[in-house]
């Protein structure tokens, strides 16, 4: 299981959803594309396995081609694109990487390109299926079903001491805000929990799709204390992190 970042610094996330505001001035004069294929059928691979493919196109028109974006139907499938014009004649690849974790059973997930070209978008697809990676196995792993203290998991000693395995936050103006770096785990769900030293359960969140490198949570209003975190992504064991509130 990879290891979950924890950290403290407030960051922003910014989007840009420009490319779709674009004029055919801006794209330059049409021209057409076509693919050697356009859906790749991966077969059987393992749950939390990458699969990466090349899809070669051509640029069949008069004109040369501008690929403005490519963009996968979820954040599990990226591609990756030319950022040069191809020449009339010329050819080129756009890279495609398929994250299964999270992910189980049939598959199939669209790339959608946006150029220069009539219709102005294409398509092209992976597809295939996930089996489950037998290596691992939680049956021995306790995860919280419920909102109640008697449900938090019996690994976790509530009433251990601040360690150095728990980490310091700190009140305003330094910080007060959770931060959890999601950036490996796109497209998968997650659940995180946070209990008091008690046991008793101050809060849940459930994320059906990461999409976000960064996702925070404000704990400006806990006092002062150790804390934990159960963070749970896609099927894989829950997590346990330690924190603690100075005293304000």
């Amino acid at each position: 299981m990879k290891q979950i970042s924890i950290t403290l610094i407030f960051t922003f996330i910014l989007a840009s959803f420009s490319f779709g505001q674009e004029t055919e001035e801006q794209l330059g004069p049409k021209t057409t594309i076509e693919f050697d294929e356009k859906v790749f059928d991966w077969g059987t691979i393992t749950q939390g396995d990458r699969v990466t493919y090349l899809f070669k196109f051509t640029n069949t028109g008069n004109e040369p081609l501008i690929i403005k974006n490519a963009k996968g139907s979820c954040g599990c499938t990226v591609p990756q694109w030319p950022k040069a014009p191809i020449a009339p004649g010329e050819k080129g690849e756009i890279k495609v990487v398929f994250n299964s974790k999270g992910k189980m059973g049939k598959q199939s997930k669209r790339v959608t390109i946006t150029a220069n070209t009539d219709p102005g978008m294409t398509y092209i697809n992976v597809t295939g299926n996930i089996i489950k990676d037998e290596k691992y196995s939680f049956t021995d792993m306790s995860q919280p079903e419920t909102a109640t203290p008697e449900k938090a998991p019996k690994k976790t000693d509530w009433k251990k001491p601040y360690t150095k395995d728990c980490f310091a936050i700190f009140p305003n103006p330094t910080s007060d805000v959770l931060k959890l770096e999601l950036k490996d785990h796109f497209g998968e769900n997650l659940k995180v929990m946070i209990f008091d030293s008690k046991g008793t359960q101050l809060m849940t969140n459930e994320v059906k799709e990461i999409s976000k490198d960064i996702i925070e949570f404000d704990v400006s209003k806990y006092t002062t204390g150790t804390y934990y975190v159960n963070i749970q992504i896609g099927n894989e064991a829950v997590s346990t992190k330690c924190f603690v509130v100075a005293q304000k």
